[in-house]
């Protein structure tokens, strides 16, 4: 036998419990801002009431919007830190009742992903021991995610700051020393894992975009250099993402580095320009230099979280390039808890803890 039809009335108990929650400060779907929902919260105290399950509510919901055209009034909801009203002398109580407790909650399982800067392994640093730390951090903490940032190699065999006529381009690695570079970091960092489980996501950097601007370069290498160095990547279950791209995880972007309007990559001192331009949280790398900046916005998400995440090279190293520079490089990795588009925990591990509690 069907189930009888929905009546009006209760289409409308339906619709006036979800308005009952948006009053008290939980979210309509799709609003700016990290809380509970307000079709969640309905469902729960529907289910409290009558004893029925949450998927009858909604199926109710729904019957009350396209069977009997009714829609709940949106604009009732306030975010949640306009509910609180000061009392004063004239208005002994708030306008509002309090926050409910659980609003402070934020809806949504947690995510944690353990984020790696640049790595820039490379022939000439043999030891490939911090990739095999990586694997053993991602294993004991049981991430969710792993994510390489960029610059997994330095990929010095298809750079086109050297000559190779000259003294130091001569001294530089061959693409076949690279990838065997590659090949060995990788095996490494799975042998670390132990068998662990979890996706693990690459975003290109400008270094790894070096193989593809060389191939571009020299068309009789086509299909024998980028293909070699994402199927490395995918033998080992990684699944990258070209350079300049977005990874979105939990509402939060991992990309090697922003791009500005002129595609070039944000540079200097940088993180507030980014905080200033960036419409969500950010995670990136590319300058090695690190750097965490909550970035207040107008509107109820409040905020968006900028983060360098550095680099993750051996503790105190410093490429050719930057030698007689200022550095202020920061060596380690990070472990991340992301919810609602938000870096919720940011924690960062150093190489040297690393080295201390995963070196055999």
């Amino acid at each position: 036998m069907a189930a009888p039809a929905l009546t009006q009335d209760a289409a409308r108990e339906v619709v006036a419990l979800v308005e009952e929650c948006l009053k008290e400060g939980y979210c309509p779907p799709n609003a700016p801002t990290a809380g509970r929902a307000a079709l969640t919260e309905a469902a729960q105290r529907f289910v409290a009431k009558t004893g029925k399950a949450a998927n009858t509510f909604r199926s109710r919901y729904d019957t009350a919007r396209v069977s009997h055209g009714l829609e709940p009034d949106w604009s009732l909801w306030r975010p949640a830190q306009y509910q609180a009203i000061k009392q004063t002398k004239r208005s002994p109580s708030g306008a509002h009742d309090p926050i409910p407790h659980e609003l402070a909650e934020p809806e949504g399982k947690a995510v944690k992903v353990l984020a790696i800067g640049d790595c820039h392994d490379d022939p000439r640093l043999p030891d490939k021991s911090r990739f095999e730390w990586f694997g053993k951090c991602a294993a004991d903490r049981k991430v969710d995610r792993i994510v390489q940032i960029g610059d997994w190699g330095s990929w010095d065999s298809v750079s086109r700051h050297e000559d190779r006529a000259t003294i130091r381009g001569r001294a530089l690695p061959s693409f076949e020393d690279d990838m065997a570079s590659f090949r060995m970091s990788l095996m490494a960092l799975d042998r670390g894992l132990d068998g662990y489980q979890c996706p693990k996501d690459m975003t290109e950097g400008n270094h790894e975009a070096r193989v593809q601007t060389y191939e571009n370069l020299n068309p009789v290498l086509e299909g024998g250099m980028m293909i070699r160095l994402r199927e490395a990547l995918y033998q080992y279950g990684w699944k990258s993402r070209p350079f300049g791209e977005y990874l979105m995880i939990e509402g939060v972007a991992f990309t090697y580095v922003p791009l500005t309007i002129m595609g070039k990559p944000y540079g200097g001192k940088h993180l507030n320009q980014i905080a200033n331009d960036s419409v969500f949280s950010l995670v990136f790398g590319h300058s090695h230099k690190g750097g965490h900046l909550p970035a207040p916005k107008i509107g109820p998400s409040c905020k968006v979280d900028i983060l360098n995440i550095g680099c993750a090279l051996p503790h105190g190293h410093v490429e050719d390039y930057a030698k007689l520079s200022t550095t202020g490089w920061q060596y380690g990795v990070y472990e991340l808890t992301l919810r609602n588009g938000q870096i919720e925990n940011h924690k960062h591990i150093s190489m040297i803890e690393l080295r201390d509690k995963y070196d055999a």
